[in-house]
């Protein structure tokens, strides 16, 4: 299975960014094949889910409510996984 990250940069004030070294880690450590997306703006999210939704199974959103907003908006109706990742600090 493959996995898409969609990081949002601004979410949580730039601390969504500041934790994907910890995410690939994590993710490297159990032998799961993924793909980190940097989302520019709300578009590029739905735009980047639709036009992956033959490559990849899970669809991980490492971001805030938009982020998981628009990415749940562009997998309705599909058969396909959305996480929601919140492990952010304060």
């Amino acid at each position: 299975m493959r996995n898409l990250i969609i990081l949002n940069p601004s979410s949580f004030k730039g601390k969504a960014l500041e934790v994907r070294s910890e995410v690939e880690y994590a993710l490297k450590n159990h032998g799961l094949d993924y793909e980190i997306h940097i989302s520019k703006s709300s578009e590029d999210i739905v735009s980047t889910v639709k036009t992956n939704l033959d490559i990849f199974s899970n669809f991980i959103s490492l971001g805030g409510d938009g982020t998981l907003h628009h990415m749940a908006n562009a997998l309705a109706g599909t058969e396909k996984t959305l996480v929601y990742s919140h492990g952010f600090r304060e």
